[in-house]
C-alpha cells in the first residue's frame, strides 16, 4: 500500500488492521514512491554482520555496515533477546524493520508496535529526504500554520485547544510531531499518521508562518526572539541519533527553518488570554 506524506511517496507492507486504520487518511494510489519500508514478524532476530555497534543511545543500540548503511536495534529488558530490527540504506529510499512477539512477556501487542516502529523509523530516514519532524503542536488558520513548542507536559496542546474553540476555523495539522518541508516554496506544516499520545492529526498542510516557543509563567507575555535563542529550545525536541550524517542534514533543516520563519517566546497561562495575545501578536506581524 502507498501513502503520502508530507509530499513523499511511502510503500508499506502493513500486517495489521490498526496501522491501516490510523493511516487511511494518507493512502494514494497516486505519485511516485521515495521510500519503501518492509515489515516481518521474526521471533529469532538474528543480526546482520556489522562493521561497527554504537553503545545504546535514545533507547536503541546502533549498527553501521560495509556498504554504508545504518540499523538500530533494541532486547527485551534485562535481556540479550532482541525485539527490534531495523536497517536502512545509504540513501534512507529503503528499510527493513523485524520485530519479535513479545506479548508472552507482558509487552505491547503487535499491531500497537508496527504502527510505532514504522512511524519511528520514518522520522530516521525523514532528514535525508530534506524534512524532519517538528515536536510541536500545529495548526492551520486562515492559510497560515502555526506551530507551538515546548517540553512535553508544558501544555503546548492545551493552549493549541484554546486556539481552536476560540478561532472556529482553525485546524489541528498534527497535535505532537508535523512533518517540516520546504517544497520550493517556502517551508510548510504537514500532518502525519504520528502524533505522540493522541490521534489528533489530518492529511493536509499550511505555509509555516510562526513558531511558538511556549513555557508557563505568571503572566501571559510574548515577545518575537532571534534564531540564535530558538536554536537550542527546537533542537532538544528533536529525536536524536549517534548517526552523525542524519544528525548533519536534520540541524541543516532546522537552522534553515528557524532563519526563514517568525520565532516568538510565549509565556503563559493555561487560559484564553494567552492564546488571543498570542494570535494578535503573530497575525498583527505577518
Amino acid at each position: 500500500m502507498r501513502y503520502i506524506i508530507a509530499e513523499l511517496g511511502i510503500e508499506l507492507n502493513l500486517k495489521y488492521d490498526y496501522a491501516n486504520r490510523r493511516m487511511k487518511d494518507y493512502k494514494s494510489e497516486f505519485g511516485g514512491t521515495h521510500i519503501r519500508i518492509n515489515i516481518e514478524e521474526d521471533n529469532a532476530i538474528v543480526l546482520p554482520e556489522y562493521t561497527e555497534q554504537i553503545p545504546y543511545q535514545f533507547k536503541n543500540y546502533w549498527l553501521k555496515f560495509a556498504d554504508d548503511s545504518f540499523g538500530a536495534f533494541r532486547t527485551l529488558v534485562n535481556s540479550d533477546y532482541i525485539i527490534f530490527f531495523a536497517r536502512w540504506n545509504k540513501d534512507a529510499t529503503e528499510a527493513t524493520i523485524k520485530m519479535a512477539d513479545v506479548t508472552r512477556f507482558g509487552g505491547k501487542r503487535m499491531e500497537l508496535r508496527e504502527f510505532s516502529y514504522v512511524g519511528e523509523v520514518l522520522r530516521f530516514m525523514l532528514p535525508f529526504h530534506n524534512r524532519m519532524v517538528l515536536h510541536s503542536s500545529a495548526l492551520a488558520l486562515d492559510n497560515h500554520g502555526v506551530a507551538f513548542s515546548a517540553v512535553s507536559g508544558t501544555g503546548k496542546s492545551t493552549h493549541a485547544n484554546a486556539w481552536k474553540r476560540l478561532f472556529p476555523d482553525c485546524i489541528a495539522i498534527n497535535d505532537d510531531a508535523p512533518v517540516v518541508y520546504n517544497n520550493g516554496s517556502g517551508f510548510r506544516l504537514y500532518g502525519q499518521p504520528w502524533s505522540g499520545k493522541t490521534a489528533i492529526n489530518a492529511n493536509i498542510s499550511a505555509p509555516l508562518d510562526a513558531i511558538v516557543c511556549l513555557y508557563q509563567d505568571k503572566t501571559n507575555h510574548i515577545e518575537q526572539i532571534p534564531p540564535r535563542k530558538s536554536f537550542p529550545f527546537l533542537l532538544d525536541g528533536t529525536v536524536p541519533t549517534p548517526l552523525n550524517e542524519r544528525e548533519e542534514r536534520k540541524i541543516s533543516i532546522l537552522s534553515d527553518v528557524i532563519s526563514n520563519t517568525k520565532i516568538y517566546m510565549l509565556g503563559c497561562l493555561p487560559d484564553n488570554e494567552a492564546a488571543i495575545i498570542c494570535k494578535e501578536k503573530i497575525w498583527k506581524e505577518m
